[in-house]
C-alpha cells in the first residue's frame, strides 16, 4: 500500500515537472523573439564587421530568427 502511495506521488510529481517544463519553454520562446533577436541586431550595429565576435553575432542573430 505504501508503495502504491509512493508511486502515485512520484507520478503527479512527475506531471508537475513535465507541466513546469512547458510552461520554460513558452516563456522562453517568447523572451527568444521579442528580446534576443532585438538585443542582437543592437549589437551587430555596435561590434565592426573586421572583429572576429561578429561572426558568431551574426551566427547567433540567425539562430534566434531560426534563418
Amino acid at each position: 500500500m505504501e508503495l502504491e502511495m509512493m508511486h502515485r506521488r512520484y507520478e503527479r510529481t512527475l506531471a508537475d515537472l513535465s507541466a513546469l517544463i512547458a510552461d520554460y519553454e513558452t516563456l522562453f520562446s517568447e523572451v527568444k523573439v521579442q528580446y534576443l533577436g532585438k538585443k542582437l541586431k543592437e549589437l551587430k550595429k555596435e561590434i565592426p564587421a573586421e572583429k572576429p565576435a561578429f561572426v558568431m553575432l551574426v551566427e547567433n542573430i540567425r539562430l534566434a530568427y531560426g534563418t
